[in-house]
């Protein structure tokens, strides 16, 4: 059951992620016609992956192969 709007589970956890080795992003998706929280990597059968659970507060966690992404420093 979902108690927590999707935004705050996110943004409590968002440092986390992106302290695991590969991931790149992390972010509010649609998995299933549900929302669902997408975390972003370089490859998804990277052993340092196996810490994330399969959902969080009731949402699904999906995780999507996709390379780097830019910052907006690095946009310029």
């Amino acid at each position: 059951m979902v108690s927590k709007n999707i935004e705050q589970v996110i943004k409590e956890r968002v440092d986390k992620f992106m302290a695991i080795p590969g991931v790149f992003g992390v972010g509010e998706g649609m998995s299933h016609g549900e929302q669902c929280i997408m975390v972003f990597v370089q490859d998804k059968k990277s052993d340092s992956l196996k810490v994330l659970p399969d959902n969080i507060e009731g949402y699904s966690l999906v995780i999507e192969e996709s390379g780097e992404f830019l910052s907006r420093e690095k946009c310029g």
